[in-house]
Order: C-alpha cells, then sequence, then structure tokens
C-alpha cells in the first residue's frame, strides 16, 4: 500500500544529507589526493636544492705558468673546493693539446692525504710542456691543457668537472675555454 503523503525517496532529508555527504567525502578525497602529489613534488624539489647546496664543486681556481732555461713552460694549476662540503676519492686527470692533438697526458693518482679536499682548501699539479717551446711561445702552435677531476661527496654520488684552458703567449697566461660537468 502505498501512502499518498509520502515524498519521494530522493527528496528524503536522509536521503539529500547521504547524498551532500557523499559528494563531500569525493571533494575531500579529490582535494587530499591533489596536497599528496603536490607534496611530493615540492619534496622532491626540496631534496634536489638541499644536495645542490651541499655537495663538494670542484673546479680550476688559477694557473701560475713560469718559464726555465730548458725551454720548457711550467705549469702549476691550482683546484679547489668551492662547494660546502668535503670531496672525497678525487681523481684529476689531464691532457696537454698542441693545436688540439694529444701530447703529454696523465692520470694522477693522489696519495690518500689528498685525495680528500675540504671546503675552499687548494691543491697543486705541476705540468711541464715538452718540446715546441718556441713554437708555443711564438704563438706558432696552440697550447691546451684539459683538466677532468672526479670526485665524490657525501653521498654514492660521482661528480666530474671538464676544463678546458687555452695559453696566451703575449700575455702569458691562461684563459677559459669550455667547461662540462655531470
Amino acid at each position: 500500500m502505498t501512502n499518498k503523503n509520502s515524498q519521494p525517496k530522493w527528496n528524503d532529508p536522509i536521503t539529500l544529507a547521504t547524498i551532500v555527504i557523499a559528494a563531500a567525502t569525493v571533494i575531500n578525497v579529490g582535494a587530499a589526493l591533489w596536497v599528496s602529489i603536490k607534496t611530493s613534488e615540492y619534496t622532491e624539489i626540496t631534496k634536489n636544492i638541499y644536495n645542490a647546496s651541499n655537495r663538494p664543486y670542484i673546479g680550476i681556481e688559477s694557473f701560475e705558468v713560469n718559464k726555465d732555461d730548458n725551454k720548457h713552460i711550467l705549469i702549476n694549476v691550482h683546484y679547489k673546493n668551492f662547494g660546502t662540503v668535503p670531496a672525497s676519492n678525487v681523481k684529476v686527470n689531464y691532457d696537454m693539446l698542441l693545436d688540439g692533438n694529444p701530447g703529454n697526458h696523465s692520470n694522477i693518482e693522489l696519495d690518500d692525504s689528498k685525495s680528500n679536499l675540504f671546503p675552499q682548501s687548494i691543491h697543486n699539479i705541476r705540468l711541464k710542456t715538452g718540446s715546441y717551446y718556441d713554437d708555443i711561445i711564438s704563438g706558432k702552435h696552440k697550447l691546451d691543457v684539459v683538466i677532468d677531476i672526479k670526485y665524490r661527496g657525501a653521498t654514492k654520488d660521482i661528480y666530474e668537472v671538464n676544463e678546458r684552458w687555452r695559453y696566451d703567449p703575449n700575455h702569458n697566461h691562461f684563459h677559459h675555454v669550455d667547461a662540462s660537468t655531470k
């Protein structure tokens, strides 16, 4: 038996309240999901900022150039940790290029006392050219020094910097040509 005074089910106050609560719950779950995704993105950005600001950054600080009596150019390369944490397992490789062709090449294994480079500390490597002294000094041949430095920071990450410098015989110094980092 149907009561003529009864309201349809969807118009019932309890049904309407249930529908409103269900809609609010769906909206709330959607908002919570969106907040969770954004929080994850911002956490990753914050982590990257922290890692970038709390790591070693090794690069070439300067060059000293001298000439000896035996017709060699003596090069002191000063490299520095510009970062905020020590670098460990520092490995330095270099190539001396004459007109772009490989000349002297070496992998330098630093002893244990120098394989760690503390923030703002400077270490040296000493290089010496071979033949072609007169041609380099006169500017007939271009002398490039390519320095590749690999190192670790506080994490397991391995960093690498590769810098190319060219000798300017007119001013007896090296100027920066190119760099890359990994």
